[in-house]
């Protein structure tokens, strides 16, 4: 015989109201980015990790960092858009949103059992779908990577922004010992 079994499920949580515990931890994470000095990278390392914020309307797995309109052709800087509406080339810990969330939507079990006279074939497949994961290995491995001191691969240089005008999805090179701080193109 052939037996099939499936079943899915969700979670879901959401930040009603912040509470002033909740909005002191805002206040402190937003005083410890201010710590960026935004110079060498060895320093400021620890910056380049994305660090929750609570918001109301969010989740309690929520990814904080700055939406990214991409790299600047004119001069390889990376251009934020802030909560307004408004750009600009400089990343700010208070104009951080949330960018995705590390809850999947759906996720769930599914296969089937296939009996035949002594032989019993079982499968069992997981799924998960609705997720986001900050890659953090692209950008300690290629946005953050200091050529000078350290082996690189090549699409640091192939990638980066090297001269005006130039489309590109990583910033210039000539900028790679400024640590990333938390932006959207690396969430996936």
């Amino acid at each position: 015989g052939v037996y099939i079994f499936g079943n899915m499920g969700y979670n879901k949580n959401e930040i009603r109201k912040l509470s002033k515990t909740m909005e002191a931890y805002n206040q402190r994470i937003d005083d410890y980015y201010k710590d960026y000095k935004g110079t060498t990278l060895e320093r400021d390392k620890q910056f380049s990790r994305p660090v929750m914020k609570y918001e109301a309307g969010s989740s309690l797995s929520n990814i904080t960092g700055m939406k990214s309109l991409g790299i600047s052709p004119a001069n390889g800087q990376e251009i934020f858009e802030y909560r307004d509406g408004s750009i600009s080339s400089e990343w700010r810990t208070e104009e951080q949103q949330i960018l995705g969330d590390r809850e999947p939507d759906v996720h769930g079990r599914f296969g089937f059992n296939l009996k035949y006279k002594q032989l019993t074939l079982y499968t069992s497949f997981i799924y998960e779908f609705g997720w986001q994961q900050y890659n953090q290995n692209l950008v300690d491995k290629v946005e953050n990577i200091y050529i000078y001191k350290n082996n690189s691969v090549k699409r640091v240089v192939n990638d980066s922004w090297r001269k005006p005008g130039a489309v590109s999805k990583l910033k210039s090179i000539k900028d790679s010992q400024h640590v990333t701080r938390s932006t959207s193109p690396f969430l996936h």
